[in-house]
């Protein structure tokens, strides 16, 4: 794994595993020549049967630098399609990306969204091919202790609807609370819980939109948090508000803890709930509140949780993103056995 900067969330998994961890160092977004030197000496030195890019900047620096490094090469889009870049330098990026994947051997998708999206910004269609998310059930599970704990420290006498997302106009908070002020018309006992980080200092603006609705006593807002698990074991309901998503993971993750979920129609949602009651339109609080009702209706006791972790293991467990990124690629599958 070549990392452009150090200290990502997920490298201290990384280095738990018998993955190689090598920084490049790159110092700033004007560093170029020398990072670029780097870069190919890393690949050089290494030999894969491929390279894999994750996300435009990476792409676009492998496919320039094919000729140096002679890989087979693949492109990842795994970001979700959003309205226009801020940054000249990210339009650029953009623009540039359908271009250069023709140097590419394969362009990977997390959606069949992601997928129409690619073609309609270029991409060759014969090179892109859709691998949806997968989830780790070894990590994830319901845990009736963690939910019995958050919902006492919040005073949790009702349905508990979470929606974990950073808090970024794309994740339409809005339209989460403008559902749940609905849902709670019904379920006048129920709490709403958002966990997500806040790169943007939104939060103020939640609050405000909360209480502007009349649900400021009936709004958790938490920021990040350590135990995403948790979080998903104690809500009966866990809702995407999004107005576009590669996947959503967050769909499952919840859906291995066994809770259920409602979103809406972004990404791979309708495909991964399997119920067309449990999507709605984006941006359209009534839909979603009705999804949210309907995902309530499911239950959250331990039959009904066991039968959706089975589900989206079988229809999602990292085993079958891994087998289905290998084949894209070219690659022989692993057994199965050696996949967790």
């Amino acid at each position: 794994m070549l990392l452009f900067y150090p200290g990502g969330s997920l490298e201290e998994t990384l280095v738990e595993t018998d993955v190689e961890v090598v920084h490049l160092g790159k110092r700033g977004r004007r560093e170029l020549l020398r990072f670029v030197i780097r870069l190919v000496r890393a690949i050089r030195k290494r030999r894969p049967q491929i390279v894999y890019g994750f996300l435009p900047t990476p792409n676009l620096l492998l496919a320039l630098t094919r000729p140096f490094h002679r890989c087979r090469l693949a492109f990842g889009l795994f970001g979700a399609a959003r309205g226009p870049e801020p940054r000249v330098s990210a339009r650029i990026e953009r623009r540039l990306e359908p271009v250069l994947a023709r140097l590419a051997d394969v362009v990977i998708v997390k959606s069949a969204a992601g997928r129409d999206d690619a073609l309609a910004r270029g991409f060759p269609v014969r090179k892109v091919h859709v691998v949806p998310n997968g989830v780790d059930g070894s990590d994830l599970r319901f845990d009736p202790e963690a939910r019995t704990a958050v919902r006492q420290s919040y005073g949790v006498a009702g349905p508990l609807i979470g929606i974990v997302a950073r808090l970024d106009p794309i994740k339409d908070h809005e339209t989460f609370l403008a559902a749940f002020g609905l849902v709670l018309k019904a379920q006048p006992s129920a709490l709403a819980l958002v966990v997500g980080t806040d790169p943007g200092g939104r939060a103020a603006d939640l609050r405000a939109a909360a209480a502007a609705g009349g649900l400021a006593d009936r709004v958790i807002i938490l920021g990040p948090v350590t135990d995403v698990g948790a979080i998903y074991s104690a809500c009966d309901v866990v809702v995407i508000s999004s107005r576009s998503e590669a996947g959503p993971a967050v769909l499952l993750e919840a859906l291995a803890c066994g809770t259920a979920c409602a979103s809406t129609d972004v990404g791979h949602a309708r495909s991964i709930l399997g119920d067309d009651q449990l999507v709605a339109p984006v941006a359209d609080p009534v839909g979603l509140a009705a999804a949210i009702q309907v995902a309530l209706s499911l239950g959250s006791d331990d039959v009904a949780r066991g039968a959706r972790r089975t589900k989206v293991l079988q229809d999602y467990g990292a085993g079958c993103m891994v087998t289905q990124t290998m084949t894209a690629l070219g690659l022989e599958p692993w057994p199965a056995h050696s996949i967790r």
